[in-house]
């Protein structure tokens, strides 16, 4: 799109998948002088009001991010509470020490030493 154009949709959920994703996309609109215009939601970027809602969204957007992040935090504080620890489960030790690490040459040297005696089919 070149400056001064005007992206048209019909509806706001037919541009982004969520309200960060569509204020990202307006935001790079804006920054190539492009406006925006959603028919059904009446916001319009070339006009004072449109761009107020604009900014309302984006406002809602940065609340809605941060209502998450607490519901997270205490969602985890209250699992540590009742003794429950997320994240992946530590590695076995014993098996992590008696791992081998082979470069492709050493790889394929194994192989046949292990076909050779009988070990691999």
């Amino acid at each position: 799109m070149r400056p001064s154009d005007v992206l048209v949709v019909w509806k706001l959920d037919r541009l982004g998948r969520s309200l960060s994703h569509l204020l990202s996309i307006v935001n790079a609109l804006k920054e190539n002088q492009v406006a925006f215009r959603s028919l059904t939601e009446g916001m319009d970027t070339t006009t004072a009001s449109g761009e107020l809602l604009f900014h309302v969204f984006g406002a809602l957007a940065q609340y809605e991010r941060a209502l998450t992040r607490e519901r997270v935090v205490a969602g985890l504080a209250a699992a540590r509470r009742r003794g429950r620890v997320g994240g992946r489960p530590a590695a076995n030790p014993v098996l992590r020490t008696n791992s081998l690490r082979l470069n492709p040459v050493e790889s394929i040297v194994l192989h046949r030493i292990f076909k050779h005696l009988g070990r691999l089919e």
